[in-house]
């Protein structure tokens, strides 16, 4: 009877701890904001080493639920570079594939302040890029996804910046 109950407290002790699987949206990425993408094939993420955070935000989202309208504004100052990253969605009201907006042909989407030439990068009005919007909670005002985009600079001699396999989670407001 005493080799059972052991034997009972030996199977529940193990089985209890077995590995237990990593829920989904409980990796660090998968909980914090995060932006990042490949420019011209070199990785980019957002980030910001400013001492205050919350006035000048790696990711500065301005969302209208009356319309849709979405402001992103990705920045990164990162030893030495600073970037930013824009981008412009109308009509964000449900998930799925939606087209970035262009409001001008001069619209800058891409801005490298370390060099003198080629520091801005503009929307196309012909291919403005995509936003796949995969996962939106209204509730928690939570928005999760990728995009892509190829942005042009007339001005210089390598004109066309591709910024791809970007992906998103963040919160609006």
């Amino acid at each position: 009877m005493k080799k059972i109950a052991i034997y009972s407290l030996l199977c529940f002790v193990l089985f209890s701890s077995s590995c237990k699987k990593d829920k989904p949206g409980t990796t660090p990425e998968e909980q914090g904001d995060y932006f990042t993408c490949y420019v011209n094939g070199e990785y980019w993420e957002a980030y910001s080493d400013n001492l205050n955070p919350q006035a000048n935000p790696a990711i500065y989202v301005q969302y209208n639920p009356a319309n849709g309208l979405t402001n992103l504004q990705i920045h990164r100052d990162d030893q030495g570079q600073n970037q930013d990253i824009k981008i412009f969605v109308d009509s964000l009201l449900s998930i799925g594939v939606h087209e970035m907006l262009v409001l001008g042909h001069d619209q800058t989407g891409y801005y490298d302040y370390n060099t003198a030439a080629c520091q801005k990068y503009y929307h196309d009005s012909l291919n403005p890029g995509l936003f796949n919007l995969t996962y939106w909670n209204q509730q928690e005002h939570r928005m999760k996804g990728t995009f892509s985009m190829t942005l042009r600079n007339p001005d210089c001699p390598d004109s066309l910046l591709y910024i791809t396999n970007g992906k998103f989670s963040f919160h609006y407001y």
